[in-house]
């Protein structure tokens, strides 16, 4: 978690979205490469946008923390 041991709601959104790009396309392979392990730099800088502008929406997040079952210490 880069050092956090807290998740804030940036950080919620983006692992979250992030979990579920690994899991939607986990299957992807290419020479036993799995290719969502080579595209995730590419993919925050798609989300950035998307998780700057609703990172204050509370309903969001509280809906992906339940999703992912997404706990943090101290929080």
């Amino acid at each position: 978690m880069y050092g956090n041991n807290i998740f804030n709601n940036n950080l919620v959104l983006r692992y979250s979205l992030t979990k579920e790009f690994f899991d939607s396309f986990k299957s992807l392979k290419y020479s036993s490469i799995e290719l969502p392990l080579t595209m995730v730099k590419n993919f925050h800088n798609y989300i950035k946008g998307y998780v700057d502008t609703h990172h204050r929406n509370i309903n969001l997040i509280i809906k992906m923390k339940k999703m992912h079952s997404f706990i943090s210490f101290f929080s």
